[in-house]
């Protein structure tokens, strides 16, 4: 593997990655809602997610992954649906008690578990890296050496999109802070949502 043929799929992967989608709209509303510290672990559990669909693509079990096309189908269902849950739940907490209270209760592991129900469930996704990732890579000719720079790309990239979206989505947050402007973040994040799991549950 070449390094220009890294650096392309480096930049197709980015530019999956930067368009604003349900796994952006989710960091961006948990990062409104919560902070920045809870919308990492709905980074971590969307790239956790990433990660899986990589190995599945290196291992060649691509044959596999369409065998399990029902489950992939359920989790998407179930992502979008937890999703519109939590931002039915977001929209309602109107003032600064409530989404204090609210934030308490959001773990981490929620957060992380619907960061990757998002993206398992994902079509373009999903896509990406059993149809579209082998065109870049011969998947079958990889080295060690070259299948750990891969993850590593893979890692970076979704990494540095996902928390510079997070990072100014909480600055954001900072500024809100009177009873008004809480009740305005609120509906705009639960929206987000609400919008994130539409678009995953409309997507084939």
């Amino acid at each position: 593997m070449t390094s220009c043929t890294l650096i392309t799929f480096a930049g197709a992967l980015l530019l999956m990655v930067i368009t604003p989608g349900p796994g952006v709209l989710a960091c961006v509303s948990r990062s409104l809602t919560s902070g920045f510290r809870k919308a990492v672990f709905v980074a971590i559990g969307i790239i956790t997610g990433d990660l899986i669909f990589v190995l599945i693509a290196l291992c060649g079990l691509a044959s596999v992954a369409r065998l399990l096309g029902d489950i992939f189908i359920i989790v998407k269902y179930l992502g979008a649906a937890y999703l519109i849950l939590l931002g039915f739940r977001t929209w309602t907490s109107t003032n600064s008690a409530h989404v204090q209270g609210y934030q308490k209760h959001c773990s981490s592991l929620s957060c992380y578990l619907s960061g990757l129900s998002v993206t398992l469930g994902n079509p373009k996704a999903i896509m990406f890296y059993l149809s579209v990732f082998p065109a870049f890579l011969d998947l079958d000719a990889l080295s060690a050496s070259e299948v750990a720079m891969t993850v590593a790309t893979v890692l970076c990239v979704l990494t540095a999109v996902l928390l510079t979206y997070s990072l100014g989505a909480s600055r954001l947050r900072v500024v809100f802070r009177s009873r008004r402007a809480s009740r305005y973040v609120s509906r705009c994040s639960g929206g987000a949502m609400i919008t994130a799991g539409v678009v995953l549950a409309a997507r084939e």
